[in-house]
């Protein structure tokens, strides 16, 4: 069974369907299983296992950006684009791969991300994901209309942390299959957490599961990443369509 990673890339080290096929099988509901996050491998990757057959991922996901006159998050003009086939930790070509037309670079050094990715000038639903083909894997033209899964409600306290102090996320989530919350140092170690239901939650990172963070840097990010998941046949292969935000923000620690 191949292992479908969701990312959640460290943004702070980045500055970073209809298908063209004659016949169509229908939409199916996939259901995850919460896999822990291994931080160290994939820059910062958070992780969903999927126990559903399928043949690739395709990932779109956009940085959310915080207004902190008025806690308010809009999205960035800048859509990264992730992608792998056959497996996630080996990808396979599928000849040259875009996202808007925005061409995808395929990237095989085992110290980078090893799949396919690039960027897109854009923060619309519409994905238009285009592959010229390669040997098992046919060419195909796929039109991802799925809407980004955001969540409203945001509070992330305290401001500043201090070695006695709780991490705090609120928030509320309708549309999202998952959504993870992850704490983070930019040395990559990590505590996370991953809400599979809907509805308003509360989640608390404590003091002393926070503790091996607080020692190991002046401060801690934390990411919110709502994510939406729809396996689609694209001809005979099936691919999983993913759509994710990233809401960021850093606290210094006192």
């Amino acid at each position: 069974m191949t292992k479908t990673l969701i990312p959640a890339i460290a943004i702070a080290f980045l500055t970073l369907f209809s298908v063209s096929c004659k016949k169509e099988k229908a939409e199916e509901t996939p259901t995850p299983v919460v896999k822990a996050p291994n931080p160290a491998t994939k820059s910062m990757l958070n992780a969903i296992e999927l126990s559903e057959p399928h043949d690739g991922a395709l990932y779109s996901y956009i940085l959310m950006t915080e207004n902190p006159s008025d806690g308010s998050w809009t999205k960035s003009e800048l859509k990264s684009g992730h992608a792998w086939f056959g497996n996630d930790q080996n990808t396979e070509d599928v000849g040259e791969l875009s996202i808007n037309g925005n061409p995808l670079v395929n990237e095989h050094d085992p110290s980078q991300l090893d799949w396919y990715f690039g960027t897109s000038n854009d923060s619309a639903n519409v994905d238009q994901w285009t592959a010229t083909g390669e040997r098992k894997y046919p060419a195909f033209s796929v039109t991802d209309s799925t809407p980004y899964p955001e969540v409203t409600n945001l509070v992330i306290t305290p401001a500043v942390l201090t070695s006695t102090s709780d991490i705090t996320v609120t928030y509320s989530a309708n549309d999202a299959t998952a959504v993870v919350i992850i704490a983070y140092t930019a040395s990559g170690k990590s505590v996370s957490t991953v809400e599979m239901d809907s509805g308003t939650k509360t989640v608390t990172f404590s003091a002393k599961q926070l503790k091996e963070l607080l020692d190991d840097s002046p401060g801690v990010f934390v990411q919110l990443l709502p994510v939406k998941l729809t396996l689609r046949p694209v001809g005979a292969k099936n691919y999983y369509f993913v759509k994710e935000l990233v809401y960021l923000r850093q606290i210094p620690i006192n």
